[in-house]
């Protein structure tokens, strides 16, 4: 049986949703909340004086300005007796222009990286679309379906703002795109969304019908079963596969710890991610059930194994660890 999609409006107020962008629709006020953002100082923050706020925008009709902070005020801005700053909204407007649209927008041709494809041992390559990095084979399938926004051989996506670029070389991309991916993740594990805070519903996908090998055409995936997740405010989706999920665990840290492999960003190598990544290919998964959505997560090194159980949440259910002569 299908998992039912969760209500992502719960929560959200769609008139107040229209005001908000109304208050972004006038040239002005985003000159107040860039300003105000240009003047401020991380380390040592303080508000806005009125009078340096207009000769900064060069303001000389002091009503008008009054106007238009009166405006944003509450929303994105914050008056105080010392004068102006912005609301964390106001600084995540100015951060998410600056990360995608303050910047020039970057281009990346198909560049080969030194991580083999898990179906075919084929060299895989990176490649940037739609503020999409994506890992693709070079020469198979992939693990999901192409389309219009999904490249051919795709492997797995990760977001990456066109900020992302700036400083860094090719081999630098993926560590960056992925290390933002797996904060995500675990973020939304706990039930955060990263974009917005609000609550997160998870689920688990599972293809009833899905093929014996290859891509499926039912779910367009390799893997029958996939971990969901989507925020109950702002709609942010997020997928991963269960033995991707399963990598934030304290049991497999611990795991794979014991074993003199560290599981943290402590690699910041442009090799470090794609060592990381070796790993979780070689995680094992298997559907149990389909009827409630179970699934198992093996994780092997060395003569060992842990197995770890999901339930149609994306919770772990149990863990057990046994030798290879057990």
């Amino acid at each position: 049986m299908d998992e039912p999609i969760p209500d992502s409006s719960t929560g959200s107020d769609p008139t107040a949703r229209v005001e908000a962008f109304q208050l972004l629709s006038d040239r002005t006020r985003l000159d107040i909340l860039y300003a105000l953002w240009e003047g401020h100082d991380p380390v040592d923050p303080a508000p806005m004086r009125f009078s340096e706020l207009r000769d900064r925008l060069g303001v000389e009709d002091p009503g008008r300005l009054n106007y238009h902070l009166a405006k944003l005020t509450d929303h994105f801005i914050r008056r105080t007796d010392r004068g102006y700053e912005l609301l964390r909204t106001g600084q995540r407007v100015v951060r998410t222009v600056i990360a995608s649209a303050g910047v020039q927008s970057p281009t990346l041709e198909r560049t080969r990286i030194d991580l083999q494809c898990e179906f075919c041992g084929a060299q895989t390559a990176i490649t940037y679309q739609d503020e999409w990095l994506f890992v693709v084979c070079t020469q198979c399938d992939g693990f999901f379906e192409s389309d219009e926004t999904h490249p051919e051989g795709y492997l797995m996506g990760a977001a990456l703002d066109p900020a992302g670029f700036v400083g860094r070389e090719p081999a630098e991309l993926l560590q960056a795109s992925m290390t933002v991916a797996f904060n995500d993740l675990l973020c939304a594990a706990e039930g955060v969304c990263n974009a917005c805070s609000g609550k997160i519903a998870p689920w688990l996908d599972i293809c009833a019908e899905h093929a014996d090998s290859g891509v499926c055409d039912t779910c367009g995936r390799r893997f029958a079963a996939i971990c969901r997740f989507e925020c109950e405010v702002c709609r942010n989706h997020l997928t991963a596969s269960p033995r991707t999920i399963v990598v934030g665990h304290p049991a497999v840290v611990s795991f794979y710890y014991d074993h003199g492999i560290s599981l943290q960003f402590d690699d910041v190598s442009p090799g470090g991610m794609q060592r990381r990544l070796t790993r979780i290919k070689g995680h094992e998964q298997s559907v149990v059930t389909e009827d409630p959505p179970v699934v198992d997560v093996s994780v092997s090194h060395e003569g060992e194994r842990l197995q770890l159980r999901l339930d149609r949440a994306v919770r772990v259910t149990s863990t057990e660890r046994s030798s290879g002569d057990a």
